[in-house]
């Protein structure tokens, strides 16, 4: 294996158990604030997932702070000092400042490290679409791919990433200012359910509605397998915030969809 570390942050909501398939990859805690209450979130944190929903559908709103550039320097010196590279996956520039503040602090560990490489990417990506292309990164690592190589292809694939999701009710998009109050009520009455995607700037983007649960999770999945690229990689992330049934719809429908694909492929190469 290539001898560099690889971080990501909280942000990519990567499970412990996955985290466990990806030893070669540390995470970053990040600070949010629930109830009025700050927690750390993630591994080393003081607050559970389960947790973290807990409080939500209690009708609490989660906000967070950016990593700050000390917290990254702090993280990252240890292992400059070992004599090791490093290349972190930043959460998108578009939904937050901490890509800004890890620069500030690469710039610094540049100047006192110089024999040391030091990538930091803002990744345009969010939540699982960021795990995802982390994960994609230890595996790449893990065959040997060079920190230089690598973080070239991070660069070059960060905008095939096909993160598409939904969501049941409107009131965090609304406190998020993402939506209006007269749209969340009408949606809410109406039972739409609105289509969002992370777009090519790493913003969030609403493309379309649904009515309805089922018919937002189809057309989820339709935008899924539009985009999907299984000559790039073969990996696909289902997260859910709390919703473990809606994910295994998800999984059910990908299975029968990937195997016609196979059947589909077998019958026309005969």
């Amino acid at each position: 294996m290539a001898d560099y570390q690889i971080f990501m942050d909280a942000t990519a909501d990567c499970s412990t158990e996955l985290l466990h398939r990806y030893p070669s990859v540390k995470n970053i805690p990040m600070q949010v604030e629930i109830g009025g209450r700050s927690y750390l979130y993630g591994p080393g944190g003081d607050i559970t997932v389960e947790q973290f929903y807990a409080l939500q559908k209690q009708g609490n709103y989660a906000t967070t702070s950016q990593i700050t550039p000390q917290a990254y320097r702090d993280t990252f010196e240890p292992v400059l000092k070992e004599g090791k590279d490093l290349l972190y996956v930043c959460f998108t520039s578009g939904l937050s400042g901490s890509y800004q503040s890890a620069q500030l602090a690469v710039n610094e560990l540049k100047e006192l490290y110089p024999q040391r490489k030091i990538y930091c990417i803002d990744s345009l990506c969010a939540s699982v679409g960021g795990g995802f292309l982390v994960c994609e990164t230890a595996r790449k690592q893990a065959e040997g791919m060079s920190i230089d190589d690598l973080a070239q292809w991070v660069i070059s694939h960060r905008l095939l990433v096909c993160h598409w999701f939904t969501v049941d009710v409107f009131d965090h998009l609304r406190h998020g200012g993402r939506v209006s109050a007269a749209t969340a009520v009408a949606g809410t009455v109406l039972q739409i359910k609105p289509l969002l995607h992370v777009d090519k700037q790493g913003k969030l983007e609403s493309t379309e509605n649904a009515r309805g649960r089922k018919k937002a999770m189809k057309a989820q999945f339709s935008k899924m397998e539009q985009g999907w690229r299984p000559d790039i990689s073969r990996l696909v992330f289902i997260g859910h915030g709390d919703n473990p049934e809606g994910a295994a719809q998800l999984k059910k429908w990908f299975w029968i969809a990937s195997m016609t694909r196979i059947s589909t492929r077998q019958i026309s190469a005969r």
